[in-house]
Formats: C-alpha cells, structure tokens, sequence
C-alpha cells in the first residue's frame, strides 16, 4: 500500500472514532457539521482503502497512524 497521508482534522476524527464516539456525539465535542464529518470520514475510508469505520480505525492502528487512547483516558 502507499503512503497514507490523512489531514489533521480527519485524523482527529479517527481519534474519536477510535474512542467509540458516533458522528452525531463528535458534531457535539467539536466544531463540525455531521455532514461534514460523514464527508471526510468518507475520504478516511476512500485513503485506507476500506469500506467502514471500522476498518478505518483497524487500518489506522495497524499503520501506526492513531494509538489508543491511554488507560483511564477518555476523552469529553
């Protein structure tokens, strides 16, 4: 696979998928539009080559992109 470069706000967004958090409860935390996260999410998918969140987030731990979140750590 190439190189993945992904923007910094569409590897936030991984972050917080990664901590579990839906599209609607990240709108809440940050300031974007649920359209526009489902549209960089969209990009996320389309740059690691997989079809769900889920496999965003698998393929970004597996490319050392996103780690997980720190014991205890949560973020709000």
């Amino acid at each position: 696979m190439d190189v993945v470069e992904l923007s910094q706000e569409e590897m936030e967004l991984l972050m917080w998928l990664a901590r579990g958090y839906d599209v609607a409860h990240i709108a809440e935390r940050t300031c974007y539009s649920e359209g526009w996260i489902y549209t960089r999410l969209r990009n996320v998918r389309v740059a690691l080559g997989v079809r769900t969140d889920v496999g965003a987030v698998v393929e970004g731990l597996r490319l050392g992109l996103i780690g997980l979140p720190n014991e205890g750590e949560i973020w709000r």
